[in-house]
């Protein structure tokens, strides 16, 4: 899926998040918001049949999502395990 017209303004607003991106705080947040932003950009890019920038970065990124989606089918659903009390009689 294809937004219209964005050959237009898409160049435009990924300079603008990648710019917001590096004036986050120096530290993990900002390496990781950028490995993030670059892997995001890679997947629209493989939409639209277009080269990838970083195809290693691409490659680690979806392992950080495989291994997010193994473990969060192991959390039990909220209020699962929770103490239900009755409610007293008056």
């Amino acid at each position: 899926m294809s937004c219209p017209d964005s050959a237009k303004w898409g160049p435009k607003k990924w300079r603008e998040l990648e710019a917001w991106v590096e004036s986050l705080p120096p530290g993990a947040c900002r390496v990781d918001a950028r490995r993030f932003v670059i892997a995001y950009h890679d997947l629209v890019n493989f939409k639209l049949k277009k080269e990838l920038h970083d195809i290693q970065n691409f490659l680690d990124i979806a392992d950080v999502f495989t291994e997010i989606a193994r473990s969060v089918r192991y959390i039990p659903p909220r209020g699962y395990g929770e103490v239900k009390r009755c409610p007293r009689s008056r």
